[in-house]
C-alpha cells in the first residue's frame, strides 16, 4: 500500500477483499486455530476419515476446508468499517457505503465470511501508510463485545478449552477441533439453524471436557 498509493491518479479504482471478523465460520475456525497447529495434521485427517468413512462429496468439501482453514500459516481477520476508516483518511472515498454489523453468527452467505470492499482515489493528498499501520487481525474470542448472554457462554467455555488442550490427546483436540468447525459452516446445513441453536451445539460439544 505504501508503494501503490501514491502512484495512483485521482478517480483510480480500489477493490479490496478481505476476511470478515465476525462471521460464525470465523469464530469457530479462529478458535480452532488456538490449539490445532500444523504437527496434528496427521491426528485430524485420522480422525476426520474415521467420523466420515463414506469421504462423500460432501465430506471432501468439508475436509478440504478445515484443512485449509486449521493449517494455513495466516489467517488475520478483520472489520469491514475499521478497513473503511484506514483507507478514507490515505486519500480515497468509500464508492459504495455498507453497513456491516460487528458481528452476525447467523449470516450464512458466502458476504458472511468475506467482503469486497471498493474505493475510488480522490484528490487530496495520500495519507502515510506505516508498517503496522493497517488495522489488526482481530481475536474472535477475545476483541469483540458480544451482547448475547449465550455467546459470551460459548466463549467462555472456547477459551477453558484452549487452556487445557495442551494436556489433552492429540486426537480428543482432533475431535473437538472437527465437530466445532463443522457446526460453523452454516452454508452447507441442510436447513436454516438460528444462532442460540448453534451456540447450543457448540457448548454440548466442549462442556464434557471443561
Amino acid at each position: 500500500m505504501a508503494n501503490i498509493f501514491p502512484h495512483l491518479n485521482p478517480g483510480a479504482r480500489l477493490f479490496f477483499r478481505i476476511y470478515r471478523s465476525g462471521c460464525m465460520h470465523f469464530f469457530c475456525g479462529d478458535f480452532v486455530r488456538q490449539f490445532i497447529g500444523y504437527e496434528d495434521r496427521d491426528a485430524v485427517d485420522a480422525v476426520f476419515r474415521k467420523r466420515f468413512p463414506q469421504f462423500d462429496q460432501d465430506d471432501k468439501v468439508l475436509h478440504d476446508g478445515l484443512w485449509d482453514n486449521f493449517f494455513v500459516p495466516v489467517q488475520n481477520l478483520f472489520d469491514p468499517a475499521a478497513v473503511d476508516r484506514f483507507i478514507e483518511t490515505r486519500g480515497f472515498s468509500v464508492a459504495v457505503p455498507a453497513l456491516v454489523v460487528p458481528y452476525d453468527h447467523q449470516n450464512s452467505s458466502n458476504d458472511g465470511q468475506g467482503v469486497s470492499l471498493y474505493y475510488v482515489r480522490n484528490a487530496k493528498p495520500i495519507g502515510t501508510v506505516d508498517s503496522g499501520s493497517f488495522p489488526p487481525h482481530l481475536d474472535q474470542l477475545s476483541d469483540i463485545d458480544y451482547g448475547e448472554d449465550y455467546i459470551r457462554r460459548t466463549v467462555a467455555l472456547m477459551q477453558r478449552f484452549v487452556a487445557i488442550s495442551p494436556n489433552l490427546p492429540a486426537e480428543i483436540r482432533a475431535e473437538v477441533a472437527i465437530e466445532v468447525y463443522r457446526l460453523g459452516q452454516l452454508r452447507h446445513l441442510k436447513k436454516p439453524v438460528t444462532a442460540p441453536e448453534q451456540h447450543s451445539r457448540i457448548q454440548a460439544v466442549l462442556e464434557p471436557y471443561i
